[in-house]
């Protein structure tokens, strides 16, 4: 995906990672991972937050922690 930035910030060590989504005359997303991790845990964060893109989870209209829970149980975290 050519519309996805990621940077590494130190984040506390519950935040793993998180999208945000820029709309102007594009979707842009940026993935946000927590530089305190393993470069393992910021693999998986990053998938994680890809799913969130790839399922269209910012337009769902479902609850955030539904969301979470549903691509959680996906994964087997």
């Amino acid at each position: 995906m050519n519309n996805v930035n990621v940077k590494l910030c130190d984040f506390p060590h519950n935040i793993r990672g998180f999208v945000v989504r820029k709309c102007e005359d594009d979707i842009y997303y940026t993935v946000m991972l927590n530089s305190r991790l393993s470069f393992e845990q910021q693999q998986r964060t990053y998938l994680h937050e890809l799913e969130h893109i790839m399922c269209d989870d910012f337009n769902s209209g479902m609850d955030v922690n539904l969301i979470e829970r549903i691509r959680h149980g996906s994964e087997g975290i």
